[in-house]
Formats: C-alpha cells, sequence, structure tokens
C-alpha cells in the first residue's frame, strides 16, 4: 500500500473540471474501451450451464451405526457418498445398503435411525432440537456434489482435484460430429493433449445442477499434474473456443453421460440415485448487442506461462486423421 501510494504521489494530476463535458466522456469511452460495441434491439436465447434437478430422494438418514464401525474403516471407499454427523452417519442410502460394507449392519434396528423427509428440509419446515434445517441443507448439497464425483469416477472418467471441486474428461474424443460440429472434447496442443473437462455443484436454491467448464491437459495418458502448465495450457488452448465451442463441447461432454431417457444419474444409494436433466436451461433476452471485435471475448483469465504452441481445433482433426 505504501508503495502504491508513492506512485499516486509521483503521478502529474489532472485538474478536475468543474463543468465536465459528460458527452464527450461517454463518447471516449464508448469508443477506446467498448471498442463501439452497442446493444441492439434484437431477441437472443442464452443456454445456460444450469441443469435442473428432476428428482431427489425422498428421504435422508441419520444412522448411528455406534460400535459396529471398526477403527479404520474408509468411508471414501464406500460406492456412495456419506458425511459423519455428531458419531453418526448421514446419507441418502436406508440401513441395508450398508450390510454388503459393514459387518453387523444386518442386525442393526432401523428405528435407531432418524429420517427427514428431503422436501420438507428444502421448504425450510424442520424444528429439530438435534440438528438444524440449514444444516441438513448443507448435507444434501454436500452428498449430490459427492456422489457425482463417486458416480464420475466409477464410469472410468480422468479426474484432476481443482481448488474446491474435481474436473472430469475422457480420455479419447467421443463426441458425434453431426450432432456436435464444434463438440470435439479431445485433441493435441504441441506435445501434449487437451481434454475438454468439467465439474458440477448443486444449487438447491434454483433447483439446479450447475456444471462448470475446464480445460486440462495430459501426458502419456495421464493428466498433467503442474498447476502452471495446466493454467497456461488453458488459456493457450481456450483462446481458440468462442461461445458456440463451450457450449457444443459441455452439450457432448454431457450427453455421453445421460441415459435414454436424458436424465444422468447421480448415485447416492444401491438403489437411490438423483436424476438430472441433460438439457440446460435457456434464457431469452430481448437485447442483444453488436460487438465489432470478438477476438476480445477469448479466455483471459490466466497470465501467459509458458511457450507451447497452440493448434487449432481443425489441425487437430486433420492431423488425427493423417495417423
Amino acid at each position: 500500500m505504501k508503495n502504491l501510494l508513492a506512485v499516486f504521489e509521483e503521478e502529474p494530476k489532472v485538474v478536475i473540471s468543474e463543468n465536465p463535458d459528460f458527452e464527450n466522456i461517454r463518447k471516449y469511452w464508448s469508443t477506446i474501451y467498448l471498442n463501439d460495441r452497442k446493444p441492439v434491439e434484437k431477441e437472443e436465447t442464452y443456454t445456460s450451464n444450469w441443469f435442473p434437478i428432476s428428482r431427489l430422494p425422498d428421504i435422508l438418514y441419520v444412522h448411528d451405526f455406534k460400535g459396529l464401525i471398526k477403527k479404520g474403516f474408509e468411508w471414501e471407499n464406500l460406492p456412495f457418498p456419506t458425511i459423519g454427523y455428531k458419531k453418526h452417519t448421514v446419507t441418502f442410502a436406508p440401513a441395508p445398503d450398508f450390510i454388503p460394507f459393514i459387518p453387523g449392519v444386518e442386525n442393526y434396528n432401523s428405528d435407531l435411525s432418524k429420517k427427514y423427509i428431503v422436501d420438507e428440509i428444502l421448504q425450510n419446515n424442520y424444528e429439530d432440537t438435534n440438528v438444524k434445517n440449514r444444516t441438513l441443507v448443507n448435507f444434501i448439497n454436500f452428498l449430490i456434489k459427492t456422489g457425482f464425483v463417486k458416480t464420475l469416477k466409477a464410469k472410468g472418467l480422468l479426474s484432476y482435484e481443482m481448488s474446491g471441486t474435481t474436473a472430469f474428461c475422457y480420455s479419447k474424443d467421443m463426441n458425434i460430429d453431426k450432432i456436435f460440429p464444434f463438440g470435439q472434447l479431445v485433441g493435441r496442443l504441441k506435445e501434449r493433449n487437451w481434454h475438454f473437462a468439467y465439474s458440477g455443484f448443486p444449487d438447491l436454491v434454483h433447483m439446479v445442477f450447475v456444471i462448470k467448464s475446464h480445460i486440462l491437459l495430459s501426458e502419456n495418458g495421464e493428466i498433467v499434474d503442474s498447476k502452471r502448465v495446466q493454467q497456461s495450457g488453458r488459456r493457450k488452448q481456450g483462446s481458440n473456443w468462442w461461445n458456440k465451442h463451450w457450449k457444443e463441447k459441455l452439450m457432448s461432454a454431457i450427453s455421453i453421460v445421460s441415459d435414454e431417457n436424458g436424465l444422468i444419474k447421480i448415485n447416492v444409494g444401491r438403489s437411490i440415485a438423483v436424476f438430472i436433466e441433460s438439457k440446460p436451461l435457456a434464457f431469452s433476452s430481448y437485447v442483444s448487442y453488436y460487438d465489432p471485435d470478438e477476438s476480445r471475448e477469448a479466455l483471459d483469465d490466466f497470465t501467459d506461462e509458458g511457450d507451447d504452441e497452440v493448434i487449432s481445433e481443425q489441425q487437430s482433426i486433420e492431423n488425427e486423421q493423417s495417423h
């Protein structure tokens, strides 16, 4: 802060006019900073990354497995998500779902488990001396997000741990060109491969599952660990992609994990699941804008690092076809 203030002191002072020419300022701002981008009266539909939650489990369970859990039990190895709370196990899975994994559960008295109706939790209707309604909502959020990660890992997708989330991608391009012309999911970035990747989390306020897009790099079939390399590669490869590319890559990636009914199934119990629609919400606007310089839409959230040469999507396709 001290150095910043020193810079301000050294900068030449600009005299502030008592009667500034606001029209001239507006024109200057529009020409120099907005590059003559102009709003136009034109209806436009925007595809979001919000995928409606079609169905949630009916019951949230809080099991009391006290005395049945051996020291060192690895909860993360279960095929469905759980969360610990005051020495209890919170899950969407009923007690019998744990029988193959925890010896003795077959003799567990299910009456010891507390049951909370999910719809009532989401309507903020629970008044419980043991747990607050807000905490129950947090449990639901955690279980859905963790279930999403477990489900995709079980499908064999490549994964990469990011800050607060896990991103997934496919080892090879599985896009169907006739459906998604700009939906290529894997390509070349000099000596590495780039992969379109995605992560997700629930938004229970709007009852949607939000899916965020990423780019990952791999070498010899393994995701590169270096955050610096990942950030640099994301900027370089992403600078070639416009809205249509991001949209179709996301739609292509999601179509692969959707069933014949157009639903994404997130396993949260042996026979319990959350279902997400594979078609995202779209928003309409009666105002669009004219942008004479679409190149400014390129990604600019990472600084340039390294000197990897970007191979365009079309070049990547041609290179793969030549081998």
